[in-house]
């Protein structure tokens, strides 16, 4: 499972460049593209915050000043300023569970929810929390009759929107003012995880799997509460979206067919199916302001299809790719990542026509060998402007004592802006003229002047062989080396801060004779 904290540090992460060149495969194509390297981005990130929590599995809010919210399922809500640093942290409820995402109004208004004991008699509830800017309740809405599966998700009528799980009110919307205006069906969700309502042309959606009440479906109602559709065949925690021309796009798992994308009109007909064999594996779909949907099918492909489910170009990586989301711009698309399973994570950018721009690799947490990779597990956001991606990565193997990071990504094409690479020096601590088989020691030193720039990367390029590791605080780091055959070899120390900047040492020459 994942994991993730109480006091926030605005500290940074590692980045070491996952490949040492770069190659981008053509933009609009309909082959498959390969991509073999690509760029590494030194400086993007902006900062990170740890946070007191499991993991997150829902995307951040964010409010039009920029701050952002993170909900966890031990019932936090942290409330995090555009410059990385913690404005406040709201208990909401008893926590123990997974909860939905955070929605903010334009007014500025939060809301989360939490679970909360029952208000006429034993155990506990679901409720909806409504927050001022400053973190304090405007109100609570507990008479839910159990836990939320969906939302709380704000509609483009200003008004709230949930679903309670069975035997709970369903589906359920709230004024601004937390007055129930209508309840209406019943639902069921197995493992529930808390998705996101979709909206689109006066209508709201969303899917679950029914487990006990009948088929996996996807739903389609009106703001009124009136239910437009009901469809079968929705994959396994499906997350909808919708198109600026209305179509809501879903994963769906047809009969006799597999793992697929579906294009459904807001009447609820098919308005295109995409398959392509095989088809193991799809993340949610994020559909751009062109109606052109993104997915990743089978871990390590990259999809693009157009408003009709054509598909304009795709694009085949080594890597594992998750969760996609095109940018307000609608110039790149943002997502998490992570080399292979017990490798690291990373985040990275591809232009929304398939060509690859950068990546950012992650760090290994240390103290949970052989885990401690930082894995993205929330569908990314984006600031007011566009210019700042968030994600939240989860600690693998951080056991009984859990945390979780939220991440700041620079979109700007220059990016990186203002920070200082850390300054490096080499020195041997014995003979440089040695014979076969013989060894040196060296000492690898380096200070960074930008405050909270660790961890840091290093590594040792010895000319017969490299070596890679982290260091949590400035100083040195002494390495001794054999070096087993005649000839002449360069060594030389590099260091690389949390934001992406290196900084590399003089050379050091070896002379085995």
């Amino acid at each position: 499972m994942f994991r993730p904290i109480l006091t926030v540090a605005a500290t940074t992460l590692v980045l070491a460049a996952c490949h040492e060149s770069s190659t981008a495969p053509a933009a609009e194509s309909t082959s498959d593209n390969t991509l073999t390297a690509i760029a590494p981005a030194p400086g993007r990130v902006k900062w990170r915050v740890k946070l007191q929590g499991d993991y997150s599995l829902h995307s951040p809010g964010i409010a039009a000043d920029g701050t952002v919210y993170v909900s966890l399922p031990e019932g936090k809500i942290y409330a995090i300023a555009p410059d990385g640093s913690q404005k406040w942290i709201f208990q909401a409820g008893l926590g123990g569970g997974v909860y939905g995402p955070v929605s903010v109004a334009g007014d500025g208004t939060i809301y989360g929810a939490g679970l909360v004991p029952a208000p006429a008699g034993s155990g506990a509830t679901g409720a909806i929390f409504a927050l001022t800017p400053a973190g304090t309740v405007k109100w609570k809405f507990d008479a839910t009759g159990n836990d939320i599966i969906a939302g709380p998700s704000i509609g483009p009528d200003g008004n709230i929107y949930a679903v309670a799980e069975f035997p709970g009110i369903g589906l359920f919307s709230l004024t601004p003012a937390g007055q129930l205006r209508w309840k209406t069906g019943s639902f069921g969700e197995y493992g529930p995880l808390g998705q996101e309502i979709a909206f689109g042309s006066g209508q709201l959606y969303f899917a679950f799997d029914m487990v006990g009440m009948g088929s996996p479906s996807l739903f389609g109602y009106s703001l009124a509460g009136a239910k437009r559709f009901q469809l079968p065949n929705p994959a396994d925690n499906s997350q909808p979206d919708v198109g600026p021309n209305g179509n809501v796009v879903i994963e769906s798992f047809p009969t006799g067919v597999g793992l697929s994308l579906t294009g459904y009109t807001p009447a609820g007909a098919i308005a295109w199916s995409y398959y392509r064999f095989p088809g193991n594996t799809q993340e949610h779909p994020d559909v751009g302001p062109d109606n052109t949907s993104y997915t990743v099918r089978n871990l390590g492909t990259l999809l693009a299809l157009d408003a009709a489910g054509q598909e304009r170009w795709r694009w085949v990586d080594t890597t594992i790719m998750l969760q996609p989301r095109v940018r307000p711009q609608n110039d790149l698309l943002f997502m998490g990542g992570r080399v292979s399973y017990g490798q690291s994570g990373y985040f990275q950018a591809v232009t929304s026509g398939g060509v690859p721009l950068w990546r950012v690799a992650l760090p290994d947490e240390p103290g949970f060998p052989p885990y401690g990779q930082l894995f993205p597990v929330t569908r990314p956001v984006f600031s007011p402007d566009g210019n700042t991606a968030y994600g939240v990565t989860d600690v693998l193997g951080d056991g009984a004592n859990p945390y979780c990071f939220l991440y700041a990504i620079d979109l700007t094409p220059a990016g990186g802006g203002g920070n200082r690479a850390p300054a490096a020096t080499l020195t041997a601590t014995t003979s440089t003229a040695i014979a076969a088989g013989g060894s040196v020691t060296f000492r690898g030193s380096f200070t960074d002047l930008d405050p909270g720039d660790g961890p840091w990367a290093y590594r040792w390029k010895f000319g017969n062989g490299k070596l890679n590791g982290t260091m949590t605080a400035q100083g040195s780091n002494t390495r001794k080396r054999v070096f087993s055959t005649r000839g002449t070899f360069n060594v030389v120390f590099s260091v690389t801060d949390a934001r992406g900047a290196m900084g590399t040492s003089n050379t050091v020459v070896v002379q085995v004779h």
